[in-house]
């Protein structure tokens, strides 16, 4: 059990040969049919937002970046996972024996290998296929860290529970702080969903829940608002656990007015006619 780290995957991905596997994607998909939108005039406006992103210096001057995508662009995943996806599809055609596991999450993969030659195989041909360096954190003790999941697998199976850096001080929003209630909410909301995605057994979840809400009131959350957003939320993972399959139905999606979208008048005018 391992993890391979993309060093530096967003300005590393090189742009002309993703735009073309972009293109190869959309205008050659075996199944999909193609965009309206011509091949060439996406290709250029795919180059525009990327090669042609301007930055400005402490100094003043204007540099244009070349090459890799800029950290933040909201073509930045986009580009680094189809560029991921097509490294990854060539290269598991290739390595043998295969992982048993691999799961990737942007720049972070997870692999389950039977030795570490076979996982310094896997990022060898990464490597050599591709303009990307990895590098590889292996398990201590069958366990190890990926993103914030602690993955444990000393007895044969696979118990997860929530991870935290040793430099995490358990800072967060303060419960006395001014702002928005609903802030402060979701704060406690985002530390129990969390606990309770993560947590696969209930020793580890009632671990954590104990461990979150010392955080919690350490930053001065109060010990009634925490238990109410605990048994919410455990009252809502049992009724999913338990709820029966519903049968399949056509489902209409109607827009909620608000101030931000006018997309309801288009409903409006369609239940109108009707």
């Amino acid at each position: 059990m391992a993890s391979l780290d993309v060093e530096s995957l967003f300005t590393n991905v090189p742009v002309g040969e993703t735009i073309e596997i972009i293109l190869d994607c959309v205008y050659k998909h075996p199944t999909l049919p193609p965009l309206k939108l011509t091949s060439s005039i996406l290709k250029k406006m795919l180059l525009a937002c990327t090669s042609e992103t301007l930055f400005r210096s402490p100094t003043g001057q204007l540099f244009r970046q070349k090459d890799g995508v800029a950290m933040g662009s909201p073509l930045g995943c986009l580009f680094a996972n189809m560029y991921m996806c097509k490294l990854e599809n060539k290269v598991m055609l290739d390595v043998q024996p295969k992982p048993s596991i691999y799961c990737r999450y942007v720049d972070d993969i997870f692999l389950q290998v039977e030795h570490p030659q076979q996982l310094e195989a896997v990022k060898t041909k990464m490597e050599e296929n591709s303009v990307l360096k990895f590098t590889i954190e292996e398990n201590k003790e069958r366990r190890l860290a990926f993103l914030d999941l602690d993955v444990d697998a000393s007895d044969g199976t696979f118990k997860t529970t929530v991870y935290r850096k040793p430099t995490n001080t358990g800072r967060c929003m303060n419960g006395k702080s001014e702002c928005p209630e609903r802030y402060k909410t979701s704060v406690i909301r985002a530390y129990v969903r969390r606990a309770v995605k993560y947590c696969n057994t209930w020793e580890a979840l009632h671990e954590e829940l104990k461990n979150v809400k010392q955080i919690l009131v350490n930053n001065n959350f109060s010990n009634t608002d925490i238990d109410k957003e605990i048994q919410a939320q455990l009252s809502r993972h049992n009724q999913t656990k338990t709820k029966p399959a519903a049968a399949k139905r056509d489902i209409i999606r109607l827009f909620y007015k608000n101030q931000m979208s006018p997309s309801h008048k288009v409903d409006e005018r369609a239940l109108f006619v009707c």
